[in-house]
């Protein structure tokens, strides 16, 4: 009988002991809980990424709300996150008339986010801190991926040398169509044609925006380091859209002439055919936007397949920019004597064909000078 007591006995001590400790728990969390400071937060704490204005500056409006009931409490911020963000300096205001930063009990309030002179790309926090006597009660932290500018200087390089190579070409294509046409802004030429086999300028400008969009959707990092994603989105549109619309100077400009058609019998009646042509002026023209948008496009593929594998080789430039170079220097060669045969053929053809040899002779249909390729 005593060993059944003891053992009753042993069972409610340890029940006792075993609530104590759970009714100890529930009241240190309950006081951990209460004594937990409240103040200043981020209604969305969430990362976002931010694009820079023209001015390389970056905006967005932020709401803080106070969790704290008794007290109001005057947001401050600072910008945290590397070598990157540490020279960056930020302004903090809001929209309300007074002017008033502090937050009240229970109040949302919504600020004005500016944030200048970082060294993009970055990935800065933001922590808002909440003061009360003059200590850090409470912090809340933000993500911030800043983006590249649209453009930056090292592409601005590559499109001042993508005009200069494309007048190069032009007046190096004059130099030598002097020798066998002395006024070649003056000769009259036939129509504009588009020949895959020929034409390999546009062809590649056309298939290069064609790979550049497909890297710039879905290789590309994200936080690109020569320019922003919309950056090369607008250059690969540009470019294609260029080589697209060249020759529509040339198809405007374009003038018709009326022409007796050569008779075989001289019993038949007079027929009179249009003949049409265009200035070697505008040839140039239309030649050099062709240029400016191949060139310009396969400057960009370079960038592109740069951002691609910078971050794991970082001499990788060196390797991109020879191989544009070298692209360009062989359209330079082909487009200069593209040029040349244009008027070489021209040459050989100083006179508009019969109406007849235009019938029979399908490249020139529609022209009364032979037709010339697209570069």
């Amino acid at each position: 009988m005593h060993w059944r007591r003891r053992r009753r006995s042993g069972v409610r001590v340890t029940l006792l002991c075993l609530l104590s400790a759970i009714a100890l728990a529930i009241i240190g969390s309950g006081r951990a809980i209460a004594d937990d400071p409240k103040g200043l937060e981020f209604v969305d704490a969430t990362p976002a990424t931010m694009s820079p204005g023209w001015k390389g500056t970056f905006t967005t409006n932020i709401a803080i709300r106070n969790n704290n009931s008794d007290s109001t409490f005057e947001p401050t911020i600072q910008l945290k996150g590397g070598e990157r963000c540490k020279p960056a300096t930020t302004e903090f205001t809001t929209d309300e008339e007074n002017g008033q930063k502090g937050v009240r009990n229970g109040e949302i309030k919504v600020f004005k986010l500016k944030i200048f002179n970082v060294s993009l790309p970055a990935t800065c926090y933001l922590e808002l801190q909440t003061y009360d006597n003059g200590k850090i009660i409470v912090r809340s932290v933000k993500q911030f991926k800043l983006s590249q500018r649209f453009v930056t200087g090292w592409v601005w390089l590559w499109l001042v040398l993508t005009i200069v190579a494309s007048v190069a070409a032009i007046l190096c294509a004059i130099k030598r169509i002097t020798r066998i046409y002395p006024e070649p802004a003056s000769a009259r030429l036939g129509s504009p044609a588009w020949d895959f086999s020929k034409s390999w300028t546009s062809t590649l400008t056309l298939a290069g925006g064609i790979v550049a969009a497909a890297l710039a959707v879905s290789s590309l990092p994200e936080l690109t380091q020569h320019a922003s994603k919309a950056g090369y989105g607008t250059l690969v549109l540009l470019f294609s859209a260029l080589a697209l619309l060249a020759p529509l100077p040339y198809l405007c400009a374009m003038r018709g002439e009326v022409r007796e058609e050569n008779k075989t019998d001289n019993n038949a009646a007079k027929k009179f055919v249009v003949l049409y042509g265009g200035s070697g002026r505008v040839f140039f023209i239309t030649c050099f936007i062709t240029l400016v948008a191949g060139l310009g496009q396969i400057a960009v593929l370079g960038l592109l397949i740069d951002e691609i594998f910078q971050p794991m080789l970082s001499w990788f430039c060196i390797v991109s920019s020879s191989l544009v170079v070298a692209t360009w220097i062989q359209l330079f060669v082909y487009s200069v004597h593209s040029m040349w045969l244009t008027f070489a053929l021209q040459k050989k053809s100083p006179e508009p064909p019969t109406a007849k040899g235009l019938a029979d002779s399908p490249a020139m249909l529609g022209s009364g000078r032979p037709s010339w390729p697209l570069l």
